[in-house]
């Protein structure tokens, strides 16, 4: 066994003993611990001090950690202390606030740093979205159980669920929901379609975006994205049902829908996107979009994700190839 491989199975084990970590599975912890790195301090070693951004947190692999506050007096008292398995400083790091008092090696310690290696929590949302989440979720239920008694904090509209929400699932550029929350989104809704409350997904891009990019420029196509993305939230469509997929092309999902509903919004969307003026990003064009739409329902066509998905998006490009401004169901694009 390789001494990267020991470390990451050791880091895995004392990942698993901390509480914030005992609903991961193996495949998150084996990502969590390869985002990790072993910090040695010696005793009376500063861990972290008061005002310090809490960007990491902590897991006790060996030894003791003292959280020390100033009184009133100026004197130095222990708060606190972590030994084996414990988490320290998670709450700041998950809240993006600051320490509010000393952490200190209470003797020699060894600690599970995370994130390590100079990553910063936007690096690991960026590589692991989907982790992330999770381990906000894991977080979140740990904090809700060690305040019972008040909870406001874990509350759905709470501006820390809030926030953290934001971060996991926003598309960074456009402000719609992105890639990852729309898998978990149609993934649940697909778990509870049946016959008589099917589930509608609705894919669509530009036929011409490339034209627009070519001519103009990609910062300007940047523009043109988040101009979309905010007529599009205007539309009267719950905001949580509209995702930006991946580049430019966006899906809406429906549940408890029809056939007939998902081409009347194609219809509807379609409008509203070939009627967009730019003149106030591209000054003097005369360049308006061409959208073509790809739609599937659940279960009539199916029920697994990665081939729904699959087929939208190729009806998608189907409607391109034979000209734009098309909106297929699957075997009508013949």
């Amino acid at each position: 066994m390789h001494e990267d491989d020991h470390m990451s199975n050791d880091a895995m084990t004392h990942l698993r003993a901390a509480p914030l970590f005992s609903t991961c599975s193996n495949e998150d912890l084996s990502i969590i611990s390869s985002l990790c790195e072993s910090r040695k301090i010696e005793d009376n070693g500063v861990v972290f001090s008061t005002g310090d951004p809490a960007d990491r947190f902590y897991v006790v692999q060996s030894g003791e950690v003292a959280i020390r506050k100033s009184d009133e007096e100026g004197s130095w008292r222990d708060i606190a202390r972590f030994r084996e398995g414990d988490c320290i400083g998670e709450l700041d790091f998950f809240v993006s606030g600051n320490r509010n008092a000393d952490a200190m090696a209470a003797g020699d310690v060894v600690l599970l740093e995370f994130p390590g290696g100079g990553r910063c929590l936007k690096d690991v949302i960026d590589a692991h979205p989907s982790v992330t989440a999770r381990l906000y979720r894991a977080f979140l239920i740990g904090i809700s159980a060690r305040i019972r008694g008040a909870n406001s904090l874990v509350k759905e509209n709470s501006p820390l669920v809030q926030e953290l929400r934001r971060q996991v699932y926003e598309d960074k550029l456009t402000g719609l929901n992105n890639r990852t929350r729309f898998q978990e989104v149609l993934n649940q809704q697909l778990k509870e379609c049946t016959p008589t409350a099917p589930v509608g997904l609705l894919m669509f891009k530009p036929d011409n975006f490339k034209t627009f990019n070519d001519s103009f420029g990609h910062e300007v196509g940047d523009q043109l994205l988040k101009h979309m993305a905010r007529v599009l939230k205007g539309l009267e469509l719950d905001k949580d049902q509209i995702f930006r997929y991946t580049g430019n092309e966006n899906a809406v999902i429906f549940s408890n829908t029809s056939q007939e509903e998902l081409l009347q919004w194609s219809q509807i969307i379609g409008d509203t996107m070939r009627s967009l003026d730019f003149s106030g990003i591209i000054p003097s064009t005369s360049l308006r979009l061409s959208m073509s739409f790809g739609m599937v329902l659940a279960p009539v066509h199916g029920t697994n994700q990665e081939d729904l998905v699959e087929t939208a998006h190729e009806l998608v490009m189907q409607g391109r190839k034979l000209g734009g401004n098309h909106a297929f169901f699957p075997k009508e694009a013949s």
